[in-house]
């Protein structure tokens, strides 16, 4: 039978790859889902069947071969015995490492887990491994039968109820969530609630009507009448809590961090932080997105200082959050044209584009509006009172001025659109409503569509049911609005592929533009000679000056909050780019070494060879990716600012240009990030054996 895998590894051997470097290859074409002409059974199939044919060696004993065993686990692949055999003779944690990374050993049924598990147990290595493996998936399993258990009584909510309910725990917690950390944790917990609640249809029969629904949700909202559904939701809540805690942090590091050693006990599991210093680096990485926010709204105050020196922005009461408004949204406007690409439109399908600015600052006003008016004030109304009675103040104020100072705002679709800008008469009410959709989650439409990415309440804030929308102030008051509408454009609306190149290609010339003005001789999208022979695609961005050459990996990604997530960002896309990387590399030494004519006319020999991951993510910021060193987007355009005094005291040179990239010193000296340093204590695990 043709195989795909075992031709390709055969064409890599005659165009004299080394066999290392061969299987490696055929390793990685495996992990993107190539070739994309068979069916995912097929390229399974065919893979292993090709892989179990060789005469294994040194050279599976690599993180890529760990990710092929942990994709074939999830795939459902069945090993033979003699193939567990033979990988354990290699290294005895290949398969270990595989079985963390894909989690099966919380199936305890897996037919893959079982026979690994039994081979291990009858030649007695790595118990203490499978024993650990035990503990955590009896935790486990103890936890989702709690949350299982809660999920009936999730079910019994109506939609609209359980929105009111939200609402309402939102408010009650809202000092909790002025901590960042609770803030993003509790939104994802009610986030997964509301997710688990749309599996199953609702309640009601029929649509809802605004005037009788606004009617029942005065009631719903009230604390005293509401109390027995609020008690409810915070049962549920700590339940999802305490199951999305585990799986977030310990199952988390037990699976992807390395940087943890586990510790089994007679009563308990400890996983232990190995070395502190990774850990800092990781909580600094983390700090670097917040300083890269204020870094583009300082620069939007001073861009707007004259404007908003000299103008009012809307009435004399409103003037100071309506300026507050106009920077964040400019701010992020800014980023999302430097870095992302993004200017004027945002095209989000063949026939709708939205005006980015107005996008923005519609949200943006409507942020720093619940900030103000809900959120600190109802704050202070807590110093005083218990939180009901505060509640019930904040009502009555609100009440007495005209305004709606409640925990939960209903409106009909597209007022907050006409509401928000004003009926701009610049654009149409098709615009003005296609803004609104932008940012809404609609929850019968995830019911009926189970394709659909479901969103996280963070991501699309408002929640519309059937003709009504739905507002949380108490959770858009605590908003970073940057992240939110980030990963909506990136991660909810990832269908826009078409749309996110030509984005990319803008962002990619204008990065080209940079190096052009430092009088490099830059090429965008380089096909280099051969390139169809050694299948590296396109360069993204390849510059030359005075004797180096620098060969860019360009990436666009979302921002990332589970560590699983960042994990698998680094084995996929950051893996992918390293490899793209080490072919390109391979081949531009093969064009210099056999001088090239084609290559040698469009740059000149290099004495040095630079490559990088660029990406828009500051994830593993200066870290090696397979020996390619990656670094953020925000990090290469402030380095190709020749002005900037501390990073070039003597006008820009590319010796300097590289050793600023290499010691780092765009954070250490322009920047000024500060060193966080966690205790050991605060961040160890400990997992009872006793529940």
């Amino acid at each position: 039978m043709n195989n795909y895998y075992k031709n390709k590894y055969e064409t890599l051997l005659k165009k004299e790859f080394s066999s290392e470097v061969s299987i490696k290859e055929i390793f990685n074409i495996y992990l993107d889902d190539k070739p994309k002409s068979l069916k995912k059974m097929e390229r399974r199939d065919l893979f292993w069947s090709f892989i179990e044919s060789l005469n294994l060696n040194n050279y599976f004993n690599s993180l890529e071969f760990r990710l092929c065993i942990k994709k074939a686990f999830n795939e459902h692949y069945i090993f033979k015995n003699e193939f567990i055999f033979t990988i354990v003779s290699i290294e005895k944690k290949i398969f270990l490492d595989a079985i963390k990374y894909s989690k099966i050993f919380l199936k305890k049924s897996d037919l893959n887990f079982i026979n690994i598990k039994n081979y291990y147990d009858e030649k007695s290595i790595e118990q203490e491994f499978f024993l650990t493996c035990e503990v955590i998936s009896n935790k486990y399993d103890y936890l989702l039968e709690k949350k299982e258990k809660a999920l009936v009584r999730l079910n019994s909510y109506a939609y609209l109820n359980l929105l009111c309910s939200i609402g309402l725990y939102l408010m009650k917690h809202v000092s909790d969530n002025t901590i960042i950390q609770n803030y993003e944790l509790n939104g994802s917990i009610l986030s997964e609630i509301l997710k688990d609640r749309l599996k199953t249809k609702d309640k009601k029969k029929g649509e809802y009507q605004y005037e009788e629904s606004a009617i029942k949700v005065i009631d719903l909202i009230s604390p005293k009448k509401n109390y027995d559904e609020l008690n409810r939701l915070e049962d549920i809540v700590k339940i999802y809590k305490e199951f999305h805690l585990f799986k977030e942090n310990e199952i988390s590091t037990f699976c992807f961090d390395d940087n943890f050693a586990f510790d089994l006990k007679d009563k308990s599991l400890n996983l232990n932080v190995i070395d502190i210093s990774k850990y800092n680096k990781w909580l600094n990485d983390n700090n670097k997105i917040d300083k890269f926010f204020l870094y583009y709204l300082e620069y939007a105050v001073y861009l707007s200082k004259e404007l908003l020196q000299e103008n009012t922005f809307g009435t004399e009461e409103n003037n100071i959050i309506n300026k507050e408004a106009f920077i964040q949204a400019r701010a992020l406007a800014l980023i999302l044209k430097e870095i992302y690409g993004i200017e004027d439109d945002l095209s989000i399908s063949d026939n709708i584009a939205i005006p980015i600015f107005d996008t923005l600052h519609s949200f943006s006003n409507l942020n720093i509006f619940h900030k103000y008016y809900c959120v600190d004030n109802y704050l202070k109304k807590l110093e005083s009172y218990n939180w009901v009675d505060a509640y019930e103040k904040f009502f009555c104020e609100g009440f007495i001025q005209g305004k709606q100072r409640l925990p939960i705002i209903i409106a009909n679709q597209y007022d907050f659109s006409n509401n928000s800008n004003n009926g701009d008469p610049l654009f149409s009410k098709l615009v003005r409503n296609n803004v609104e959709d932008f940012y809404t989650y609609d929850l019968k439409k995830i019911v009926s569509n189970k394709k659909l990415k479901v969103p996280s309440i963070f991501e699309k804030p408002l929640l519309k049911l059937d003709n009504m929308v739905f507002t949380f102030p108490f959770l858009i008051g605590l908003q970073n609005v940057n992240t939110s509408v980030i990963n909506n454009i990136l991660n909810i609306h990832y269908k826009r592929t078409k749309f996110r190149k030509d984005e990319v290609q803008i962002s990619e010339k204008k990065l080209a533009t940079l190096f052009e003005k430092l009088g490099f001789n830059v090429k965008a999208n380089y096909m280099l000679p051969f390139s169809e022979e050694y299948e590296v695609g396109d360069i993204d961005l390849i510059c030359e000056k005075d004797g180096c050459l620098f060969v860019l990996e360009l990436k666009s990604t979302y921002i990332r909050t589970s560590f699983e997530n960042i994990w698998n960002y680094r084995t996929s896309i950051l893996r992918k780019a390293s490899n793209q990387l080490r072919k390109r590399e391979k081949l531009i030494n093969r064009l210099i070494e056999e001088e090239n004519k084609l290559f040698l006319e469009s740059f000149n020999k290099p004495n040095q060879i630079f490559s990088l991951i660029i990406d828009t993510s500051f994830e593993f910021d200066h870290e090696l990716i397979n020996d390619y060193l990656k670094i953020s987007m925000f990090e290469i355009i402030s380095l190709l600012i020749e002005e900037d005094k501390v990073l070039y005291p003597h006008g820009f040179r590319v010796d300097s240009f590289i050793k600023n990239i290499n010691e780092n010193i765009f954070w250490k000296e322009v920047i000024k990030i500060e060193n966080v340093l966690a205790k050991e204590e605060n961040i160890n695990y400990i997992i009872s054996r006793e529940y």
